[in-house]
């Protein structure tokens, strides 16, 4: 599946949390800059699914608190 702006990596909503899993792994359809009001996004932006998935078992999303 092809993004063309990349995968971000958030914390997941408590409401949706399978066991286990704290991240959320979604596709942009809009760039992470200022211009979209999601800058703050871009460091946890990813170029392929794969690193967003890695990222996120990692740790490294958006949202922690």
């Amino acid at each position: 599946m092809k993004a063309p702006f990349g995968w971000t990596v958030i914390r997941r909503p408590n409401l949706f949390k399978p066991k286990g899993c704290v991240y959320l792994v979604y596709k942009r359809d809009t760039p992470a800059d200022a211009a979209h009001w999601s800058a703050d996004l871009a460091q946890y932006t990813h170029a392929t699914k794969a690193r967003a998935v890695a990222a996120g078992k990692r740790g490294e999303f958006a949202y922690k608190q």
